[in-house]
């Protein structure tokens, strides 16, 4: 399997995968726990910043826990790193692209932007929040 993209969606972690077998792309559900480091006189890591602090690593299924130490991890970007991070295990060459575009309604800018702006994808235009398909 060759990672393509992740994303969270209902407070779950989810990848897209791509298996070159069948050469399709399949969505499957993350299911590692968020990862930190706390304070710990018999810890086995230490701090980047200073290592005389010993480190002790901790996981939990909430977010919460881990909020504000060190190293703090959540499960999608753990997966990346566990599964995928030095493993030349990404597909380079996907066949779906998603782009994420983030807009605001009655909010005015300081700096006035062109509202006809576009964004060539394909055989398609975007428009600020209109698709023209030519």
């Amino acid at each position: 399997m060759k990672f393509e993209t992740a994303w969270r969606e209902d407070f779950k972690f989810y990848e897209r995968v791509f298996n070159p077998e069948t050469n399709k792309s399949i969505k499957r559900e993350i299911k590692s726990l968020y990862e930190w480091y706390e304070p710990c006189s018999t810890g086995i890591y230490t701090s980047v910043i200073d290592s005389s602090v010993r480190l002790e690593k901790k996981q939990s299924t909430s977010s919460k826990d881990g909020r504000d130490k060190y190293g703090f991890l959540d499960p999608m970007y753990r997966n990346i790193r566990d599964n995928y991070w030095g493993k030349n295990l990404y597909n380079l060459e996907p066949r779906t692209f998603f782009i994420d575009i983030e807009t605001r309604v009655g909010v005015s800018y300081k700096n006035k932007v062109n509202e006809q702006k576009m964004i060539r994808i394909r055989q398609k235009w975007i428009i600020l929040n209109y698709i023209i398909i030519y």
